[in-house]
């Protein structure tokens, strides 16, 4: 009998058989893993392991009466099951959980995954900024526009619109001010 779960930031996959109980829990923001065999003789509660398996999973499953509180501290994750059984049989047991201490491939692939996650975040940020830019500069463009098209007569060659007489530094120099200002965000 296998489970799957989702509690807070963690993806939980339990398995009971009829010695153990095999829990597998993912951090998914630090990508920690931790995994345990629970026995039944560790767990010292007068049910059968089948019974402890089913709280287990009602209790990551958070059905009514039934809770889990997850705490980590130094690699150890401590799992505190609450459980009110019938309404009226109340059981309370601790299992912790050690860190899976993971190989140098393992943490270089974690390491890459990471890094892809922030380029991933940098690129998006950076699109963004674009799309604001390109929004300011055809603002821009729109109000030099309107503000030279009565001292400047337009032509239109080829799509572009150029300006006869002096150029207008001002309009440059604002443009580029405010393209600063967006990529120092």
């Amino acid at each position: 009998m296998t489970d799957a779960f989702t509690i807070k930031n963690y993806s939980i996959l339990t398995s009971f058989n009829k010695t153990q109980i095999y829990m597998k829990l993912v951090d998914t923001v630090t990508h920690m893993v931790y995994e345990t065999n629970v026995e039944h003789a560790e767990l010292r509660l007068s049910l059968t392991l089948e019974d402890i398996y089913k709280i287990i999973t009602a209790c990551f499953g958070e059905d009514e009466g039934y809770k889990v509180g997850i705490t980590v501290r130094s690699g150890l994750m401590k799992m505190k099951f609450h459980a009110v059984v019938g309404g009226f049989l109340r059981i309370d047991f601790d299992i912790l959980v050690k860190e899976r201490i993971m190989t140098n491939d393992n943490q270089l692939s974690l390491f890459m995954h990471q890094l892809e996650q922030k380029q991933e975040t940098a690129f998006d940020t950076l699109i963004a900024r674009c799309d604001q830019l390109e929004a300011l500069v055809e603002k821009l463009e729109h109000t030099h526009e309107h503000v030279c098209s009565d001292k400047y007569p337009v032509s239109h060659d080829s799509g572009r619109h150029t300006y006869e007489g002096r150029q207008n530094t001002l309009f440059v120099q604002v443009a580029k001010t405010e393209f600063d200002t967006i990529l120092s965000c």
